[in-house]
């Protein structure tokens, strides 16, 4: 299925798949109920989909990822138990939308009761600037990739500005590019 809308339609190549136009979508809902639709009788389970997402993956081939209820509400009960998470913790929404982990700093945060704090495009790339936005919001919980969190860790030491409101910082996606720098 490829969702897409008038003005990109015709520059998609041709494709076996279902091809929804949203324009027309909106069109045709136009004048619906906005109301959300009663739970009882959807015939809902916790196999249901939170969501799908495509990536690239390692090979350069799309694939897709899909997310059921139940591992999301398992994920969020690991985080609750795992971290010190709680109400009005403040949490850095770094993962770009189109990636995966931004559902866990999304949904963990807004589960416990915490604050989720988004920044600029810009910020997000920039050690300096990111560090300098951890420090004056006093950002608490950090999900950060290997390599942005060694480029935090020298713009820190070198700037002489520790980040002291973090008190979790996780971080996966790849091997870390750095050895252990933890208490000699």
């Amino acid at each position: 299925m490829v969702l897409t809308h008038e003005a990109l339609r015709r520059l998609l190549p041709s494709t076996p798949s279902k091809v929804i136009d949203l324009n027309a979508q909106l069109k045709a809902l136009k004048g619906e109920s906005g109301e959300n639709l009663p739970s009882a009788g959807l015939a809902l389970t916790s196999q249901n989909l939170v969501y799908v997402i495509y990536t690239s993956g390692s090979t350069g081939r799309p694939k897709g990822t899909a997310m059921p209820h139940r591992s999301m509400v398992n994920l969020m009960e690991w985080h609750r138990k795992v971290f010190s998470t709680r109400e009005g913790q403040r949490v850095l929404q770094f993962a770009a939308l189109s990636f995966d982990v931004a559902f866990q700093e999304t949904f963990s945060t807004l589960c416990s009761g915490g604050t989720l704090m988004l920044i600029d495009e810009w910020v997000r790339r920039d050690p300096g600037a990111l560090l300098e936005f951890l420090s004056r919001q006093s950002i608490e919980r950090l999900f950060v990739p290997p390599l942005m969190l060694q480029r935090l860790a020298e713009c820190s030491q070198s700037a002489h500005t520790p980040t002291t409101n973090l008190s979790d910082v996780v971080t996966a996606g790849e091997q870390p590019p750095f050895a252990w720098l933890g208490p000699a």
